[in-house]
């Protein structure tokens, strides 16, 4: 004789009651309804369906504005100066909606990729902090590469609107320690230097000529305060400025095991700052054009 499967209505019967769902609570929930627990930079996906259906139905009555979680989150935040904030685009209501979000999701990849450069940044971490989802910010950037790009061009916008290179030979003496005490503020810039070198090395990078460009303001200024007809050695002596300011800052461990711990009552930063500043000097003064007598 054959068996038959049991129906539906005695397999109801003889099933196991299903466990109770525990509610989504603010201390669980993320921002899409299921659990983010970012672990070693990893974000951990838990709640199953159940916890999905609800953060659908929070997310509906719950919506962030852009920007709305900020860098207060973020480990390591006094990297980004105070002046941060005010220097990138601000998302005010006063700006489109689709200009505020690209706002948003810019500011809140600044932070990411300073903390923790092209390779480790994750674009959800970045949607989330800006308030948005991640098909957002493709629509608007493309790629993470592409963000990392426009990341590094706002970063090189605010340093030459900040401390450009003067072409006035008694303001370009003084540039070095200009440069040191913008660094002093904010390390972000440096820091998203080193990333940028450490991802790409050789390789070809995606917007050099944009970058050759900025330099070649910052060449053109320098041949006006100085003189001289020899572009290798400018360029060679705008590579030892911008090293002489930054460096202290791309290995700040360096800075202060070598200096600031040698005699602290008398190697300061700002001890150092002036030093460099006069090797800055120095520099400058063996590069320039002797006057005709």
């Amino acid at each position: 004789m054959t068996t038959c499967a049991p129906s539906r209505a005695r397999r109801a019967e003889t099933a196991p009651p299903t466990p109770p769902v525990a509610p989504l609570t603010s201390a669980t929930s993320g921002c899409c309804g299921v659990d983010m627990v970012l672990r070693s930079g990893r974000a951990r996906r838990t709640g199953g369906v159940a916890g999905g259906a609800a953060g659908s139905a929070a997310r509906n009555g719950r919506r962030r504005s852009p920007g709305a979680a900020g860098a207060a989150q973020l480990p390591g935040h006094g990297l980004i100066g105070a002046r941060y904030t005010s220097a990138m685009p601000t998302g005010s209501t006063a700006r489109p909606t689709a200009q505020r979000t690209r706002d948003a999701l810019l500011r809140a990849a600044y932070e990411e990729f300073t903390l923790f450069g092209p390779a480790g940044a994750r674009v959800d971490r970045i949607a989330d902090r800006a308030g948005c989802n991640k098909q957002r910010l493709y629509a608007y950037f493309k790629s993470k590469e592409n963000l990392f790009g426009e990341v590094m061009r706002e970063a090189h916008r605010r340093l030459a609107e900040e401390v450009p290179l003067p072409s006035d030979r008694e303001e370009l003496d003084e540039y070095v320690g200009r440069v040191f005490d913008f660094h002093r503020r904010d390390q972000s810039i440096v820091r998203l230097l080193a990333w940028e070198g450490l991802t790409y090395g050789r390789a070809a990078l995606p917007w050099a000529e944009e970058r050759r460009a900025f330099y070649e303001v910052k060449l053109t200024a320098l041949r006006k305060a100085i003189g001289g007809d020899d572009p290798a050695m400018l360029a060679a002596l705008l590579i030892e400025l911008i090293a002489i300011a930054s460096w202290p800052f791309v290995v700040p461990q360096q800075r202060r095991l070598l200096y600031e711990e040698y005699r602290p009552e008398v190697t300061t930063v700002d001890a150092l700052r002036d030093s460099l500043n006069t090797l800055g000097r120095a520099s400058i003064a063996a590069v320039a054009r002797t006057p005709a007598e």
